[in-house]
């Protein structure tokens, strides 16, 4: 019995995905050629038909979209002066909005693609072309035709800022003739909590293989040694701004602005910045706060500065990539969205650590930790609804010693988690994936 293991591993399991993924290829093709048509660059990369030939990185790397490189940032920047050959590593994505923040970052510096097809004729194509050392997942990024091409290559794969869910787990484990396989194909995994630790485990990682590094996310940042150059801070009393924002939130937002409306004396310059978490989400955020009877101006039609409407108040739409984290250091307070839906929570620690006080919903099952902490320090704390938000908002408002001393309590919970990145590479280079 023991015999036919390795051949259901490496044949039958793969040829099985191979199927179904041809399958799926061809139930989308409509679909694949529509996008083909207006997205030519994009589906060139999709398909591995890039002209860019024999790149040799010495990693690679593979994050989802915008979340995961925030845990890719200070990896990269502790890993630009090793010596690798002189050769650019290469970063693939899966979202163009993740590509889009990638190219701004590190254009010059990295080989920057979207993610091939996970199909064996796309991702073999893929390795002929690149031929990398070594093969690291961001987070969750778990693609069965990847991991096993690259074993088959012997190239080593391993996952960084490793997180699990139940909720994965359980569907995972459902399929664990086909998953657990892929599991136990990865060389190491640098986990960013003991629970996911445990999952990781349950899920075929061998206990020697895995260590609780932290959340490589959780890097202390430098002030920018300016404030933005459209918005002079000194004509507002106030900044709020509420990032991440999802459209499943859109009726716990228009309660929040309804209620600010209402209680907010008008005298009062308060600028609110909603920041979607996608950007083509943006004209619902507008029409939301159009029709809460606020004064909306979008941050890609801004030609100078942001100024104070008649009435003090104005909500910015911050409808562009890359410029939500300087806001965080100069806002009053914040709101982290993806918590009023059941979708987990986006990054908590990014608002803390520029000393802002942070406000978050019920959904933290993905910022648990963070949202602890946070509570423990009394730098944030979740809210209900869009009416109790709003009143956190007006009392920090009304009390400026209150405001300052959750601000510090914010930046105490944000040191309290930071300084998983030299653990995490310090595990990558014990188990030969950076030295590869």
């Amino acid at each position: 019995m023991k015999r036919w293991i390795p051949f259901w591993k490496d044949s039958v399991m793969p040829l099985i995905y191979d199927i179904a993924a041809t399958g799926a290829v061809l139930l989308g093709s409509p679909y694949l050629f529509w996008r083909s048509m207006r997205y030519p660059e994009e589906m060139r990369e999709r398909f591995a038909g890039c002209s860019k030939e024999g790149l040799d990185p010495p990693v690679w790397w593979h994050a989802s979209s915008v979340g995961e490189l925030e845990a890719l940032r200070p990896i990269l920047r502790e890993t630009w002066n090793k010596a690798q050959g002189g050769k650019r590593p290469l970063l693939t994505l899966l979202t163009p909005t993740g590509r889009a923040r990638a190219l701004q970052l590190w254009g010059d510096r990295i080989d920057i693609r979207m993610v091939p097809l996970d199909w064996f004729p796309v991702v073999r194509r893929h390795f002929n072309q690149v031929r990398p050392k070594s093969l690291i997942l961001i987070e969750t990024e778990i693609w069965p035709a990847m991991i096993s091409a690259a074993h088959k290559r012997e190239i080593p794969v391993a996952v960084v800022n490793g997180r699990l869910s139940r909720r994965n787990i359980d569907k995972y484990r459902s399929m664990g003739w086909f998953f657990s396989p892929l599991f136990k194909r990865l060389r190491c995994v640098a986990a960013r909590s003991p629970e996911d630790a445990e999952l990781f485990r349950l899920m075929g990682v061998s206990a020697e293989r895995i260590c609780v590094a932290g959340n490589t996310k959780y890097e202390m940042p430098e002030r920018p040694p300016s404030d933005p150059s459209w918005l002079e801070v000194r004509d507002w009393n106030a900044i709020l701004v509420l990032g991440s924002l999802r459209s499943e939130e859109k009726e716990t937002i228009k309660e929040l602005l309804i209620h600010l409306k209402k209680k907010l004396p008008e005298s009062q310059r308060v600028l609110v910045i909603l920041a979607p978490r996608h950007p083509e989400r943006a004209p619902l955020f507008a029409n939301l706060a159009g029709d809460a009877g606020w004064i909306v101006e979008r941050r890609s039609e801004v030609k100078q500065k942001v100024r104070p409407a008649e009435n003090g108040a104005k909500i910015l739409l911050l409808d562009t990539i890359g410029e939500l984290s300087d806001l965080w250091w100069i806002a009053a307070a914040g709101l982290v969205g993806g918590t009023f839906a059941p979708l987990g929570g986006h990054n908590l620690f990014e608002p803390a650590s520029r000393g802002c006080p942070t406000f978050f919903g019920p959904s933290t099952d993905t910022v648990a930790d963070v949202a602890a902490v946070l509570g423990e320090t009394g730098g944030g704390r979740s809210v209900s609804s869009g009416t109790a938000l709003g009143e956190e908002f007006l009392e920090l408002l009304k009390k400026d010693d209150l405001r300052r001393e959750t601000a510090q309590r914010a930046g105490l919970a944000a040191q309290k988690l930071a300084g998983g990145v030299l653990k995490t590479l310090d595990w990558l280079d014990r188990w030969g994936v950076m030295t590869s």
